[in-house]
């Protein structure tokens, strides 16, 4: 009975162990069951994206391909294409290129405008007849491509025909020597219009003749007179260059007219004695003016030996060697100066001088 006893104990031993077991058995597996289902399911779907995937292969490498693209290339290229227009339009004004401005943005679009040229040169001149010693002014307006002009008088060279003529000094010409003359101004290899100046030498109302060519002027005993009064033009120039008083260039003027008018005389061996009177009015005039009029005289070596300046050639000294052997051995006397000595508006000449 108690052995009975024993087995009864130990089979209800048996099922409790087995019931525990059984128990911590479904638990376990409940909490795994619970723990794997998540994972179950996320490895389903991933299996299925996975299968989409691979079934869509084509179609996901084209999308990310054009998505790339799209996205690095065009993106990127749009940007830095409008980053590089902006920096060329915003950079322009200081460091333009010289084939032009670039302007624009964005797919790299940009416009180049043309480039801007000088198209030609214009020269006004303000007098172009001037009386020596004198100025005027002087301008040059440049016309560009773009039709577009600006004054360039400070920035050209000057191409002038004769030096000495003329000085120009940014927009002002000075007239030098009484001439003819042509001055034209450049830029590169672009010239402007030539401009002929006339420039004369006038004194006191009375233009003086241009310097005559020596070879003509000393062809002939009477030289060159073109304003035919009685000078020789390049002893009437060396006159009004040496004297700057009226008063003396009209008693110089007289003893040249005189000594001139002498040379011509085809019987001066007979007239000498006549032409020694004339030609010493022209001391006695200067003499009248220191007398009478206070003016500063000249010497009378100045007024009466002129032969330096008129007798100049072999031809003139020949003729005035026969002037002076017809007077060797006379005896002549010298009067006193008188008004009538001056062959000249004498009030006129002084007021000049006033």
């Amino acid at each position: 009975m108690k052995h009975i006893q024993n087995i009864t104990t130990l089979l209800l031993a048996i099922t409790l162990a087995l019931l525990l077991s059984a128990c911590n058995t479904k638990t376990s597996q409940d909490t795994n069951a619970t723990s794997a289902t998540p994972s179950s399911t996320q490895s389903t779907k991933a299996d299925d994206t996975a299968t989409e995937n691979v079934s869509n292969t084509p179609n996901t490498t084209d999308t990310n391909t054009t998505n790339e693209s799209s996205t690095t290339t065009d993106g990127n290229t749009s940007n830095e294409g409008s980053g590089t227009d902006a920096n060329a339009t915003n950079g322009g004004s200081d460091n333009t290129p010289a084939g032009g401005n670039t302007t624009g943005g964005g797919d790299g679009n940009t416009a180049t405008t043309p480039t801007v040229t000088l198209k030609s040169l214009k020269l006004r001149v303000a007098k172009t007849s001037l009386n020596k010693d004198t100025n005027t002014t002087v301008k040059v307006i440049a016309t560009y491509s773009d039709k577009t002009t600006k004054e360039v008088t400070d920035k050209v060279d000057w191409i002038i025909g004769s030096k000495d003529a003329v000085k120009i000094d940014k927009s002002t010409l000075t007239a030098l020597k009484d001439t003819n003359v042509t001055i034209q101004a450049k830029i590169a290899d672009t010239l402007s219009n030539k401009v002929n100046l006339t420039i004369y030498w006038e004194v006191n109302g009375h233009r003086l003749p241009p310097e005559p060519d020596p070879k003509v002027n000393n062809a002939t005993l009477l030289g060159v007179d073109v304003n035919h009064n009685g000078v020789r033009d390049d002893v009437e120039r060396k006159v009004y260059a040496t004297y700057k008083k009226a008063i003396e260039r009209a008693v110089m003027m007289q003893a040249f007219r005189t000594e001139q008018a002498m040379l011509a005389d085809p019987d001066l061996v007979k007239n000498a004695r006549e032409w020694e009177k004339k030609i010493w009015k022209a001391v006695n005039c200067n003499d009248y003016l220191s007398t009478y009029r206070n003016v500063k005289p000249m010497s009378r070596e100045d007024v009466k030996n002129t032969t330096e300046w008129q007798i100049n050639t072999e031809q003139r000294v020949k003729k005035y060697y026969q002037y002076d052997q017809a007077l060797s051995g006379g005896v002549y006397s010298i009067s006193d100066g008188t008004l009538q000595d001056c062959e000249f508006d004498v009030e006129k000449v002084l007021e000049m001088d006033r």
